[in-house]
């Protein structure tokens, strides 16, 4: 069983590069926003919506952001092969965080 209780996907378009910052000597955190698009169907006429997504990563998960999310850019993948959650929760599970 996995310790992450809830889980959302969400699949869109970063609006800027993220932004790394040091925290302590070996600890990092990343800060980006993501667009995420939404169309639906009104009275014959079809609306498209966007959501902007502030997302803030600890540890692991944020060298595998630096490395592979650029502005714009849909779908990070690594040789042709999509990041998946399954990806992010080993590297998210490889170092948990303490909250003090």
């Amino acid at each position: 069983m996995t310790t992450m209780r809830n889980s959302v996907q969400l699949i869109g378009r970063p609006g800027k590069d993220p932004e790394i910052k040091q925290i302590g000597n070996d600890r990092k955190m990343v800060h980006f926003s993501l667009a995420t698009k939404h169309v639906y169907t009104m009275i014959k006429a079809s609306v498209e919506t966007t959501d902007w997504h502030n997302i803030v990563a600890f540890g692991k998960v944020v060298d595998i952001i630096e490395k592979y999310v650029r502005k714009g850019q849909k779908s990070p993948s690594k040789a042709g092969s999509p990041i998946t959650s399954v990806t992010l929760k080993k590297a998210i599970s490889a170092k948990p965080l303490k909250c003090t």
